[in-house]
């Protein structure tokens, strides 16, 4: 090892013990872990007309982050035919509100959360034989403002 190398090393190694003496002993580093979904309901493919969706997440979510209304600039959850979920819908999603015939196509929601249990219904039927996607963006975020 060369001995400017070992030197670089001392003085890393000198700067790291004077922050943690300095630390407040009951400081805990803490690293924000991205919440996940642990559990959906219902798992089948085919689901009812009028369906409603439970959803589980590994961690509290913030109540502020879930909306529906795809005419809403905080839109983070939607209902879609699946045909429609394509890259100009995710470009759009990310920068809500939907295009106002996108907007017209998503199924109305209501949603309910309670701590990391999420229930999802549907307030229109749906259209028979199509397929639909449920979209959660990244503005469902945790208690602790952790995006999904």
């Amino acid at each position: 090892m060369h001995p400017a190398d070992h030197a670089d090393r001392c003085v890393l190694l000198c700067a790291v013990a004077i922050v943690a003496a300095c630390a407040p002993r009951d400081l805990a580093l803490t690293v924000a872990t991205r919440p996940r979904v642990i559990a959906i309901a219902p798992s089948s493919s085919t689901i009812s007309l009028q369906p409603s969706f439970s959803i589980e997440f590994s961690s509290a979510m913030n109540k502020k982050t879930i909306d529906t209304d795809p005419n809403s600039k905080t839109l983070s959850i939607a209902l879609m035919p699946a045909a429609d979920v394509d890259d100009a819908f995710f470009k759009d999603l990310a920068h809500p509100p939907l295009a106002k015939t996108r907007a017209a196509r998503a199924v109305p929601l209501h949603a309910l959360l309670d701590g990391n249990a999420l229930t999802i219904a549907a307030e229109a039927a749906l259209d028979a034989s199509t397929d639909y996607a449920l979209v959660l963006s990244d503005r469902v975020r945790s208690v602790d403002g952790v995006a999904l």
